[in-house]
């Protein structure tokens, strides 16, 4: 799962910001629909990590695949100026 979401995650929100921006005339709904889908997935990706540093080999195997929260974030922000 680490490593999947690490080789996705950006062609992931990108495909989020298409779908929305095509699915919805008026930018304002479609703006905040996209903000509380992004949310949800920081969100998510949050207890995942949580998660993943409750193991026992955290330090070592799962570790080095995680992505940085405020990468994250920073493509979230990126995306939610986009309308």
């Amino acid at each position: 799962l680490v490593e999947k979401f690490s080789e996705g995650w950006k062609k992931g929100i990108e495909g989020m910001n298409v779908n929305v921006m095509s699915s919805f005339n008026n930018m304002k709904n479609g703006m905040e629909i996209l903000k509380r889908c992004l949310t949800q997935l920081l969100l998510y990706y949050t207890r995942f990590c949580d998660v993943i540093k409750g193991c026992d080999n955290y330090q070592t195997t799962l570790s080095r695949g995680l992505v940085n929260i405020p990468t994250i974030m920073a493509e979230i922000r990126r995306h939610s100026r986009t309308f």
